[in-house]
């Protein structure tokens, strides 16, 4: 049976202003008994509405155990409860408490449990656009966890998350080895990245891009996801081991094209390839690095592809400013580079 068959839940509800204002809200049961009443959950576990037979109370706690909220009664289920709720404010040196007898907790209608099912979906990113190729597919809602009061989603193979982040006010796709984030939408408060406006350009790569929407998903997407993992295992598993061509336009200046060999140590868990001359195809655990002879990034692009055979994303080109040199470790190209600077 699905998660999302058979909801039931409770909605606290309540004018109340500071401590305690955040705990209002839909409570949804969870399958369990405690003390032979149910427990809630509110979004993501963000708050806790159960009861404790130590001291017979309802109590409201959050995530971390902090108890937000309580109720003298030994009601069966919340929505029983007749007494007063009391507020705890931990804030304050002692925690004060205050009684709000306007709270009350009444069972949730169809059409509240329909709108919070919603927050418990996966999601599927689409592209319209090539270039958010590597941030698209299934992307399952994580059900313990939210941020700001919203769900927080993850890629299938665990590489990917889509969550909303405050300071930013954007919904953002973050890299989870490197926590880089690789797309941010444009500016919006709404509550699931469903909402998002797809008339406006997401950040990507640097670049602000349009093409990108985000839908809920159905069982024919997560089969689809499947299989396409699948063949890029089997891409992954076919370019282990072997070199790579690199074929260069006409505008590159300190990087050649041709055959670059695969070396026999690893930089950040991904394969370096070097080319005869010096050049470097290598990650730094951001991103994927074209490099000269002497070390400067001439292009790069943020992906985290396991190979470099296998990157969807567009790469950039560093600008001749920009380009990042580091001096040679071999002495007599150290002279070279000093005989250079004293002729300019």
């Amino acid at each position: 049976m699905s998660l999302l068959e058979n909801l039931k839940g409770v909605v606290l509800e309540g004018q109340i202003e500071g401590a305690g204002k955040d705990c209002m809200g839909l409570y949804l049961e969870q399958q369990k008994l405690l003390q032979g009443r149910p427990v809630y959950r509110y979004r993501q576990g963000l708050f806790w509405l159960y009861f404790d037979a130590k001291v017979q109370e309802w109590k409201v706690k959050n995530g971390r155990g902090v108890n937000m909220m309580y109720v003298p009664s030994d009601a069966i289920q919340a929505s029983e409860i007749l007494s007063d709720w009391v507020i705890v404010d931990e804030s304050t040196k002692p925690a004060s408490k205050v009684v709000c007898p306007h709270v009350k907790v009444r069972t949730a209608t169809p059409k509240e449990i329909e709108e919070e099912k919603e927050f418990m979906r996966d999601i599927v990113i689409e592209n319209l656009n090539p270039i958010f190729e590597e941030v698209s597919g299934f992307y399952k809602v994580v059900l313990d966890k939210s941020m700001a009061g919203r769900p927080v989603y993850q890629s299938s193979d665990g590489s990917l998350m889509i969550l909303y982040e405050p300071h930013r006010e954007t919904w953002c796709i973050r890299a989870v080895a490197s926590a880089e984030v690789l797309a941010e939408s444009p500016v919006c408060d709404t509550k699931l990245p469903t909402k998002i406006d797809v008339t406006k350009p997401w950040k990507f790569f640097d670049c602000d891009v349009t093409g990108l929407t985000i839908r809920y998903a159905n069982d024919a997407d997560k089969q689809a996801d499947e299989k396409r993992l699948n063949t890029r295992k089997i891409e992954e598993e076919r370019s282990k081991g072997c070199d790579i061509i690199v074929e260069l336009g006409k505008d590159a200046r300190t990087v050649k094209s041709g055959t670059y060999k695969l070396q026999d140590d690893d930089l950040n868990g991904h394969p370096v390839h070097k080319h005869k001359t010096g050049c470097e195809i290598s990650h730094d655990s951001v991103r994927w690095c074209l490099k000269s002879p002497n070390g400067g990034i001439e292009a790069y692009c943020r992906s985290q592809a396991k190979h470099p055979s296998l990157i969807a994303a567009p790469w950039l080109r560093v600008e001749e400013e920009e380009l990042q040199e580091t001096p040679s470790e071999d002495p007599n190209e150290q002279d070279k580079q000093k005989e250079k600077e004293k002729e300019k």
